[in-house]
């Protein structure tokens, strides 16, 4: 039972964290496109230096989330999981 709880968690949050990284990427990539690949931050999540475009994009995303409520949908799929 524990196992099965560990790898749920494990699950959503690597589904999450997958999301944000997408729209990182995509922040990357349109940062490359607009001439903008030279104006990088350092990133300690990310352990390096990433573009601009890429960490307002991931702010944004991350604002987001949490005004959408998303994060209560998280937790209480979470709290289902514990049910029988």
């Amino acid at each position: 039972m524990l196992a099965q709880q560990i790898v749920a968690g494990l699950m959503m949050g690597f589904s999450i964290r997958l999301i944000f990284s997408a729209i990182e990427m995509a922040g990357d990539i349109a940062g490359m496109q607009m001439g903008l690949g030279l104006a990088n931050l350092f990133d300690p999540q990310n352990a390096g230096f990433t573009p601009l475009i890429a960490q307002l994009l991931g702010i944004l995303v991350a604002l987001l989330f949490v005004a959408m409520d998303l994060h209560l949908y998280m937790l209480a799929v979470l709290a289902d999981s514990f049910q029988p």
